[in-house]
């Protein structure tokens, strides 16, 4: 898979976040916010010592960021954030 074709994937993909959760749109804005509420994106995720509500919390969390992170992030912006999730650490 070349460079091109994989930008072009992000571009779809963010096109299709866009269209889905369109700022124009009161239901889409609607169920945004239902979605930002229920995936705690606006508060500590450490409710109380049981880690499974931690750990169901924060995987919410991951669904509004990467939510979010589509909806801003420019391809390219995203390709790189890809290269470096595979970088040895």
């Amino acid at each position: 898979m070349n460079v091109q074709s994989v930008l072009d994937f992000f571009s779809r993909r963010r096109t299709a976040y866009r269209v889905v959760f369109s700022r124009t749109s009161p239901a889409a804005q609607s169920v945004l916010s239902d979605i930002e509420e229920f995936c705690c994106a606006n508060r500590t995720t450490m409710n109380s010592n049981d880690p499974y509500e931690l750990a169901r919390n924060e995987g919410r969390r991951q669904v509004w960021l990467r939510i979010t992170r589509a909806l801003n992030l420019t391809p390219e912006e995203q390709f790189a954030l890809a290269q470096q999730k595979d970088k040895p650490k």
